[in-house]
């Protein structure tokens, strides 16, 4: 008896440009044995066509492929092309080696994935507003995008462990979370925005394709260290317009038209007859040295009021 076709399994493509095919032999209902004698298995391939039209090559890798569980990967296929796949039992007698079973589906095969970014780096950090957190400016090489089709650059950050310290509280290891994209392939650059003051990330790229198979792998990560908290923002308290301090006291009876100017916890005091360094101690809380003593005033309403007692009021 000639060998009976073998029977087809699974066809699919799981790494680019290749095909992953299993089969199974075939056996007589009768539970009579045929004098083939097995040499090998026959895998072919070739692009989908009209059958007139299919050039059918034999892949030379699937030949020693086991004979009771057979199995193989066809490899150095083109990719993101349609096959079809048959195969034969080849016997030692070729007149004893079976007819060819073909899979009735076609596969198409994997694109090959766009090569990772690398030379990531997190430089030149931006302190924003408390309420915006860090910003940073993340920028990489793009690499070979072989069949990528492109989508966008993400960037994704996440947080590293750190110990706590007398400013700063204990982190644990965080998610990676998607941060900044970038829609424009030639953009390797993107703001990565509300980063924690003061805390280690862990920054990577990845490159994102129409067909995810093309997608490439991550970049290398890279560990950079946000500043310190920002201070707040310069805050600026003045005397509404068309009017001015006027101390209470014959040691301040001039006449002020007084302007504060906050950065860095230190006041700068101005007026019309004398500069006086003012500390900032509180929201509307200043202190300062007059009259060779240090004293402390809160602005309440139209007033400042000093703990001596002095008393200036805003008037028109």
């Amino acid at each position: 008896l000639e060998q009976r076709s073998p029977m087809t399994g699974s066809i699919a493509s799981l790494a680019p440009a290749s095909i992953t095919v299993t089969w199974y032999p075939r056996r007589w209902q009768s539970g009579a044995e045929s004098r083939c004698g097995f040499l090998r298995w026959g895998i072919e391939a070739a692009k989908a066509a009209s059958p007139p039209d299919m050039v059918w090559e034999f892949q030379e890798e699937c030949r020693f492929a086991d004979h009771e569980s057979p199995h193989c990967v066809i490899q150095d296929l083109e990719s993101m092309t349609d096959y079809r796949i048959r195969v034969r039992e080849i016997c030692r007698e070729d007149r004893r080696t079976s007819l060819y079973t073909v899979w009735n589906n076609t596969i198409t095969t994997r694109p090959h994935f766009a090569l990772a970014p690398r030379d990531f780096t997190c430089e030149n950090f931006l302190v924003t507003e408390v309420a915006l957190g860090i910003q940073v400016n993340a920028t990489w090489e793009a690499g070979k995008p072989k069949d990528c089709d492109f989508v966008k650059w993400q960037v994704e950050t996440r947080v590293l462990p750190q110990a706590a310290t007398l400013t700063q509280p204990a982190a644990e290891l965080g998610n990676w979370v998607g941060n900044c994209e970038a829609t424009d392939r030639e953009q390797t650059s993107c703001f990565v925005e509300g980063l924690l003051a003061n805390h280690l990330y862990s920054f990577r790229v990845k490159e994102y394709c129409t067909d995810e198979h093309a997608d490439s792998a991550y970049s290398e990560a890279q560990s950079c260290r946000t500043p310190l908290e920002p201070a707040a923002s310069p805050a600026r308290f003045h005397a509404p317009l068309g009017g001015t301090w006027i101390g209470s006291t014959s040691s301040f009876s001039d006449t002020y038209g007084i302007e504060i100017f906050v950065a860095d916890g230190v006041a700068n005091l101005s007026s019309t007859g004398q500069a006086v360094v003012i500390h900032m101690v509180g929201v509307n809380e200043f202190s300062a040295e007059l009259r060779g003593q240090v004293q402390q005033a809160t602005i309440v309403g139209d007033e400042m009021r000093w703990d001596d007692g002095d008393r200036w009021t805003f008037v028109k």
